[in-house]
Order: C-alpha cells, then sequence, then structure tokens
C-alpha cells in the first residue's frame, strides 16, 4: 500500500489510497467523519431493533400468523448480522484511528474482517430468501385463500433450517479459501471494509457472480408474486362482501410489501455498481484492472460507499415497518412486559380504539347528577 512504502519510493499509484474521495485513507478506515457517524448509527439501531423484534416475536410466536411471525423472527436475525458486521466496522475504526496506514495490512488478514465479510454475505443473501418465503406465503394465503396447500409451522421450519445450512456453506467456501492469503488471493481483495469485491481473481468472480445472480433471481420472483398479488387485491376489493379474516391478510401484504419495496431500492444500486465492474472486464481490461482509473473509483470508492450506506439501510428499519408500526405490537406491548396497560398512556389508548372499532357497542356517559341520583336510590331502596 502506498502508505507504507519507503520513503525512497517518490511515487506510489497502485490503490491512490490518500485520495479523499476514498472510503479510507492513511490515516482512518472511515475517513468521511459522516460515514463514521452513520455507521455507528445504523449498527445499533441494527442490532438494537432487530433483537428487540426476536425476543417479542418468541414471546408471542403462537398467536395470530405464526408462520409470516416466524419468518420475520428469521428475517429480523438476519437484520442483526448486518448490525453485527457493520459494528465490526466501525470498532476496526475506532481502534486504528489515526493510524490505519501502518495497521491496513494487519487488518485485511485479521480474523475478525473475515467474519465481518461472512456476516456481511450471509446477512444479504438470507434477508433476500426471507423476502422470497414471505412473498410466497402471502401469495398463497390471498390468490388461493380456500387451498389446503399451505405454508404450515413445520414446514417452514424445515425449510429455513434448510435455507441458513445451505447458506452457511455457500457463503462460508471463498472465506475459508482466504484465510492466511494475501490480499489479492482474498474474496474481498484489498477492500478497507472486507466487502467482496475481488472481481481480478477467477474463483471469485464466479462465486460473486453467482451470489448477483441467485439474489437477482429470487427478487425477480418476488416481485412478480407481489404484482399478481395486488391484481387479487384489487379484482377482491370489488366484491360486496369480504370478511375480516381476508381484511387482515391484505394490510399484512402491503406491510410485507413496503418492505420488499425498501429492500430492493437499496439493492440496485449494488447490482448497478457490480455489473459496471464485470463490463469493464468484458471489455478486455482484465489484465489491466487493478490500476485501471475506473477500477479504483468503483472497488475504494463506490462500492464500500453502497455497501455501507445502501445495504446496511433496510437492516436498521426493518424492525420499524413490519413491528414497530403494527397495531398488534401497540396492543400487545405492554403484556409483553408484563405492566399494568395504565402506566403506558400511549398503547393503553392506541388498545382502547382497537377494541372500540371492533366493538359496536355504544357508550353511554352520565352527568354527575345522575351518578348522585342513581346511587340515591339504591340507598333507599337497600
Amino acid at each position: 500500500f502506498c502508505c507504507i512504502v519507503p520513503a525512497k519510493i517518490k511515487e506510489c499509484s497502485v490503490t491512490e489510497f490518500n485520495s479523499r474521495n476514498k472510503i479510507s485513507n492513511c490515516h482512518d478506515l472511515l475517513a468521511n467523519p459522516s460515514l463514521r457517524i452513520f455507521t455507528w448509527i445504523v449498527s445499533i439501531l441494527a442490532v438494537i431493533g432487530n433483537a428487540l423484534v426476536i425476543l417479542l416475536y418468541r414471546r408471542d410466536s403462537k398467536a395470530g400468523h405464526p408462520v409470516p411471525k416466524l419468518v420475520v423472527s428469521h428475517l429480523a436475525f438476519a437484520d442483526f448480522l448486518m448490525g453485527l458486521y457493520l459494528l465490526i466496522i466501525a470498532i476496526a475504526d475506532m481502534l486504528t484511528r489515526h493510524d490505519y496506514g501502518i495497521y491496513s495490512v494487519y487488518w485485511n488478514k485479521h480474523p475478525m474482517c473475515l467474519l465481518a465479510s461472512f456476516l456481511m454475505s450471509l446477512s444479504s443473501f438470507m434477508s433476500v430468501f426471507m423476502m422470497l418465503l414471505i412473498g410466497i406465503d402471502r401469495y398463497i394465503c390471498i390468490v388461493y385463500p380456500f387451498s389446503n396447500k399451505r405454508l404450515d409451522m413445520a414446514t417452514t421450519k424445515k425449510t429455513l433450517g434448510l435455507a441458513w445450512v445451505i447458506s452457511i456453506g455457500y457463503i462460508a467456501g471463498p472465506i475459508v479459501y482466504s484465510i492466511n492469503k494475501p490480499y489479492t488471493q482474498t474474496v474481498y481483495g484489498d477492500s478497507p471494509v472486507c466487502v467482496p469485491i475481488n472481481l481480478s481473481h477467477k474463483f471469485f468472480y464466479l462465486w460473486l457472480s453467482s451470489y448477483i445472480f441467485l439474489t437477482f433471481l429470487m427478487w425477480i420472483i418476488v416481485t412478480i408474486l407481489y404484482i399478481r398479488l395486488f391484481i387479487k387485491v384489487k379484482q377482491s376489493g370489488r366484491s360486496i362482501r369480504r370478511n375480516q379474516k381476508t381484511n387482515q391478510e391484505h394490510r399484512m401484504a402491503i406491510r410485507l410489501f413496503l418492505i420488499c419495496i425498501t429492500d430492493i431500492v437499496c439493492w440496485l444500486p449494488f447490482y448497478f455498481v457490480f455489473w459496471l465492474s464485470v463490463i469493464q472486464i468484458r471489455r478486455g481490461e482484465a489484465h489491466s484492472y487493478l490500476n485501471s482509473g475506473f477500477s479504483v473509483i468503483l472497488r475504494f470508492t463506490i462500492l464500500p460507499y453502497v455497501v455501507v450506506f445502501a445495504l446496511p439501510i433496510n437492516s436498521a428499519i426493518n424492525p420499524f415497518l413490519y413491528t414497530f408500526t403494527s397495531s398488534n405490537f401497540t396492543d400487545r406491548l405492554p403484556g409483553w412486559c408484563k405492566m399494568d396497560r395504565s402506566k403506558w398512556p400511549l398503547f393503553g389508548s392506541l388498545s382502547s380504539l382497537n377494541q372500540s372499532s371492533k366493538s359496536n357497542s355504544s357508550l353511554t356517559i352520565s352527568s354527575p347528577s345522575e351518578r348522585i341520583q342513581s346511587s340515591a336510590s339504591i340507598d333507599s331502596k337497600s
């Protein structure tokens, strides 16, 4: 790296590490103060928010819709892993502050960088798979409401378990291959934030291409499912009568669709930058790829910013989209905390509003004089 070359070398243009536009420089792993603050905020929100979701859904796993809740809890765990990834990067930046150039090679080979790359890749892959599973479940429940072929708890648990095992093996392959290797033979190359971007290595290039292809294919399937789902919702909305269960299914589908949209928006920049890199190689720049100016911008500026800014955002906001904004959460939170609803005026009022809307009973409010007269009549009768 240019930060640690001998003083007798006057020029160093291998990585142009000192550029202020890049995510790191010779002094700091996260060179931009705003990026440093953003990383801490998003990592804390992702870790705490998703940990709360996992705990709350475990306490209320059998109520309402158990299958979507199980999948959402696994989605929260995948987002939790992304929070851990950002936390590792933020702590590494804090420990190497002002001296990152000295520790850059050491950090590149450190087990925590390998772990960070593993967590980031696994979290992103499994979150997309959870979106696919949620889309399949909602599609079956709404498009085929009277079908017996639904995802039950046993099938869902087996599917989730198998998906985690296969995904861990799929992600761990290139990570294990990168152990004790020079940066040119690691899956993340010389990326300071341990992002899998080593497209100059044939094995990693093929693995990254398959990774992008699989996630992109899952997003296409999810998009098709939700398009057909909303066509069905629109058609059923024209019918005269809809039962309460159907309305609940539709509301849940809309909320989960919002999660899907935010995730796709966060993934689009990653796909765009990746395919730009592939186009560079396809144009015959494979041999000079490491030294080309455009590839340096892609690997050190655009892609790390996309990974640190775009992908983790959905991990931080997902808990607020599918849990903390739902009426079921506001109704059950005081019970989860084992506290009296009178101590929770906000949630108590929301719960009373929900109960009053569900029941068509009218409330009669008596004046103080009427209450005095009624009590007097009771005393006279006694």
